[in-house]
């Protein structure tokens, strides 16, 4: 018994290698939500991780987490760096839209401008190869499928 899936992907530019992606944001900026439409969108050509050593930075920062497990994500972030297809997409969003997404779906709200502080400071130190898209406007779709075409994925 075989289960098969069938995929409509967006044309691209011309043939791009499987990736490890790493979606990078602050909570509520729509990271799991943009892993599920890169999957759908690229039928699960990549690796899409939600969270890497950029946010494990910040959040050991944020919360004081033990100084030793900030140095091995950094470590790691580094080893990551050499790899030639690994990406970084950090995803940005108007706080205030943030919020109206904390308040939807009954999540805690963030004082998403500390928060964003830290991850702006890693993300711009950051070794590794990265883009910025914005989750304010366009949906996870729209971005994924844009990203497609764009020959990023």
């Amino acid at each position: 018994m075989t289960n098969s899936t069938t995929c409509v992907v967006a044309p691209t530019p011309e043939f791009v290698k499987p990736k490890i992606i790493i979606l990078e944001g602050v909570d509520r900026s729509g990271k799991s939500t943009l892993q599920h439409a890169i999957n759908k969108a690229t039928c699960y050509k990549h690796i899409v991780v939600d969270r890497g050593p950029i946010g494990f930075k910040t959040y050991c920062d944020l919360f004081s987490r033990d100084p030793q497990l900030w140095d091995n994500y950094d470590d790691l972030e580094k080893h990551l760096a050499k790899m030639e297809d690994v990406l970084v997409i950090y995803l940005d969003c108007d706080t205030k839209v943030l919020i109206d997404r904390c308040i939807q779906t009954g999540h805690e709200i963030l004082d998403y401008t500390l928060h964003k502080h830290f991850y702006k400071f890693y993300f711009d130190k950051s070794p590794m190869k990265k883009i910025i898209v914005d989750t304010t406007y366009k949906t996870p779709e729209e971005i994924a499928n844009d990203l497609v075409k764009e020959g990023v994925l």
